[in-house]
């Protein structure tokens, strides 16, 4: 999307403050995110969003693609019309949503297959396809295809998920050539994977870099954090 950029407005040590500057409008970082899932933040009509002062929304790139399906969200304006909201929204690749079908799904070089929790219809997610519904959807800030890995995660498990998703997110920046947009930085419990993984996708100018949940069951207590 045009003029989409980052600004680093304050630090003090290692916080920071931000501003996200988006086609939708400004976010100041750090940010608190409603999340609407499927479009909507339950028991919220917009304008109680904006009262609340919420500058961004969060959807669900997962749940919107099977139901209502993004090509409808398309045909009826884009996430911003269907929703009634005005501001910035991001959504996530779906990764977790895939990693809880634990029973339902099957992960591999290509991507991810699974059934559908909605009516168990076998579904295909790529890097490419996963960013091709963002598109659709019309959102401000998406979000490549990443693999969620559980908790505990072994070094060399974390080196090989890591790997995988390094790999997914070249061919999501080849299916995705626009402005920048942040990319879901993988590494599980591990600092070291995280922090590299971190490193190498700042370098890459088609991308920005956010921190994501560690690891599913990951828990701030946890000693190996």
């Amino acid at each position: 999307m045009s003029g989409f950029r980052f600004e680093l407005v304050k630090t003090d040590g290692a916080a920071r403050l931000g501003r996200i500057l988006t086609a939708h409008g400004v976010v100041e970082t750090p940010a608190f995110m409603p999340v609407a899932t499927q479009g909507s933040v339950k028991s919220l009509a917009p304008s109680d969003l904006l009262a609340a002062g919420a500058q961004i929304v969060l959807a669900n790139t997962y749940h919107l693609m099977l139901r209502p399906g993004h090509e409808l969200v398309r045909e009826l304006g884009g996430l911003h019309r269907f929703m009634g909201w005005d501001g910035p929204i991001l959504t996530d690749s779906g990764g977790f949503q895939v990693f809880s079908l634990s029973k339902l799904r099957r992960i591999g070089e290509e991507g991810v297959e699974f059934r559908s929790h909605v009516d168990g219809s076998l579904r295909t997610l790529t890097p490419e396809s996963c960013v091709a519904v963002q598109h659709a959807l019309g959102v401000d800030v998406l979000h490549p295809l990443d693999e969620c890995l559980a908790h505990p995660a072994t070094t060399a498990e974390t080196e090989r998920s890591l790997a995988l998703t390094e790999r997914w997110l070249t061919r999501a920046i080849a299916a995705h050539r626009t402005a920048a947009r942040p990319a879901l930085c993988s590494g599980s419990c591990r600092a070291a994977p995280t922090s590299r993984c971190g490193a190498a996708r700042w370098r890459r100018s088609e991308v920005s870099t956010c921190p994501a949940i560690r690891s599913a069951g990951w828990r701030w207590e946890s000693p190996s954090r």
